[in-house]
């Protein structure tokens, strides 16, 4: 190598082996980086191992607390024995979401409150402007509005929610049940009578379109028939008769799961605190005989909520349908392919599957749902605590793209209820009852009264009287503090989470009614209804947080290691070959040294 290509080369190695340096360094410093986003994402996580919520233990066992939220205080249920357990500030003014600020304007209380409780034509106003916020409705307004207005109420009186109680056999009671209840069909509730529905469906397949169905299912006979028009049931028919009766929810040309059908059921089953669903019909009846007496009440919500939890754990199924719905399923064209979602897709956000969300509700797995398009899926449903479901599979266990169907019996919802409510009333976890999800036959155990059981009712001539009185007393009681304290309006009181870390922090606090009519204010955990929890979701999140940014900055760091092993490699490499080249051309330059100096 001449000496003017030596020493150009030399130039060469020592500019890359400079730049090789600075990237190297660089790449030091993001690992030094990463380090420090390594012990932030520790910190939160470590931080988050400490977070807590506020539940509110009604029934004293663990089974089913809910979270503390401002509607569960703030409105009239046996939760707060239909006395308002007040948010209250520092200077004790009621804290009001927007909902009750406009009705505590319009019926024109100042925030500085008033100097007693004032005419009844103001609370009236007052009554009247809950039901235009959607508080409660105009039917329970009127209703309120006739009873006599308790202005002394939480300011030195109470109103009792007791009454006299007698005890009757299980035949008086179904027999109490006829003359007082109501049928599924005067409750307003409506069944499918087979006519396909705009969820999909062909037109000309019949009762094969997307309809719902119901069918009665004779368990000894083991055959299920088709109950065509509108079928109305009483709670005595579902509870005594010797066969089953079941929604059955079937879609010929649907999207690949069952999504759509079972959501439908679910709301139908379900539903709002307001809807004429067949769990707030079933609660309805149970109450109209056995409410009014504490315990009886007590074990009733008790039994909704179980029902509820059962059949409505979360908002998945909802969820995946509204996701569907945005992206236009379900497809009427039946040959239209490409619209359908297959059952192992995830819906849009979600970390499941549909087969996950469908699963989560039944109690039957994959490997034992219907196969084909027939009614199988009627006989699983009678077995079933919880929605049985096919995928859509033909006869050789393929999947079908054309069927999806779904049923849930109703026999066993309300059998689930009646176990869940005589599960409370002698008493939780003394009873070996066995109402979770899944197949009757693999050891489910329901009660089953006998005619010598006793059911203690509310003795009164009257049945079903008396609500409009508890949503009386509860609203004057709150209305008269408003009236005396003041108020004073916060828009975020409804957010759970914000609520619970203002108790924390003792920003706001909750007064409650005492034994002498009359509210004090105290501390979330002077309340012997809330208790403070580990936040075993938060702190879930925080780990699945923490595992994802750990394993991606461990990615980054694993990138990091070897591109700077990589550079060493070529430092090194570049090293020898500088020292080799500087070597040649000092011997180049003594050479030529050597040669002038002869």
């Amino acid at each position: 190598m001449g000496l003017a290509a030596s020493q150009a080369r030399l130039l060469s190695i020592t500019a890359r082996k400079s730049d090789c340096e600075f990237q190297s360094m660089r790449l030091s410093h993001e690992k030094i980086a990463l380090a420090r986003d390594m012990e932030h994402i520790s910190d939160e996580y470590q931080d988050a191992l400490g977070k807590t919520k506020l539940v509110y233990d009604y029934y004293g066992s663990g089974m089913q607390p809910q979270d503390v939220s401002y509607n569960l205080l703030m409105r009239p249920s046996v939760y707060n024995d239909y006395y308002p357990k007040l948010i209250t500030d520092k200077s004790n003014r009621v804290v009001l979401d927007s909902k009750y600020a406009a009705a505590a304007i319009a019926a024109g209380i100042p925030v500085e409150g008033l100097s007693g409780t004032p005419s009844d034509a103001v609370r009236n106003k007052f009554i009247q402007a809950l039901a235009e916020q959607n508080i409660i409705t105009l039917q329970t307004a009127a209703s309120v509005q006739h009873v006599t207005y308790g202005n002394t109420i939480g300011l030195g009186s109470t109103f009792s929610i007791t009454a006299g109680t007698k005890e009757v056999t299980w035949t008086e009671f179904l027999d109490m049940l006829d003359a007082y209840g109501c049928s599924t069909s005067a409750y307003g509730i409506t069944f499918g009578d087979g006519v396909v529905t705009s969820m999909g469906g062909d037109a000309g397949s019949g009762k094969q379109g997307g309809c719902e169905l119901v069918y009665s299912y004779d368990p000894e006979k083991k055959e299920s028939n088709f109950i065509a028009g509108n079928p109305s049931f009483t709670l005595r028919q579902l509870l005594e008769d010797d066969k089953h009766y079941l929604l059955s929810f079937q879609s010929a040309w649907a999207e690949f799961t069952p999504i759509y059908e079972t959501a439908f059921l679910q709301r139908q089953i379900v539903g709002g605190e307001a809807d004429s669903s067949v769990l707030n019909w079933m609660l309805e009846q149970f109450s109209t005989l056995l409410g009014g007496v504490v315990e009886n009440d007590k074990g009733l919500q008790y039994a909704y909520d179980a029902v509820y939890n059962l059949l409505y754990a979360n908002n998945d199924i909802q969820d995946a349908e509204a996701d569907l719905t945005s992206r236009g399923f379900p497809d009427k064209n039946a040959t239209d392919r490409k619209r359908w979602v297959n059952y192992d897709a995830k819906p849009t956000g979600s970390s499941k599957t549909y087969l996950d969300i469908m699963n989560e509700v039944s109690g039957w797995g994959e490997n034992k749902l219907g196969k084909g398009y027939d009614t199988s899926v009627i006989s699983k449903g009678y077995d079933s605590v919880g929605f049985a479901f096919n995928y859509g599979k033909n006869g050789s266990g393929a999947y079908h793209k054309k069927t999806s169907e779904v049923s849930i019996d109703l026999t066993n919802v309300a059998k689930v209820f009646l176990t869940a409510y005589a599960e409370y009333i002698q008493g939780v976890g003394y009873t070996d009852y066995d109402y979770s999800k899944g197949r009757v036959s693999q050891g489910k155990k329901f009660y089953e009264p006998k005619d010598n059981d006793k059911f203690v009712i509310a003795d009164t001539s009257e049945l079903n009287t008396g609500d409009q009185d508890l949503m009386a007393g509860f609203y004057d009681a709150m209305f008269n503090i408003i009236c005396t304290h003041g108020w004073v309006k916060n828009e975020q009181i409804n957010d759970s989470a914000y609520l619970q870390e203002q108790m924390k922090n003792g920003t706001v606090f909750i007064s409650t009614i005492s034994n002498d009519g009359f509210f004090y204010q105290g501390n979330y955990n002077t309340d012997n209804y809330i208790v403070e929890v580990p936040d075993q979701e938060a702190i879930a999140q925080a780990e699945a947080k923490y595992n994802s940014e750990k394993a991606k900055i461990q990615s980054k760091e694993d990138t990091l290691d070897v591109k700077m092993k990589n550079l060493d490699t070529e430092i090194s490499s570049l090293t020898t070959e500088y020292d080799t080249t500087k070597n040649i051309i000092n011997k180049a330059v003594e050479k030529s040294f050597k040669r002038y100096d002869a």
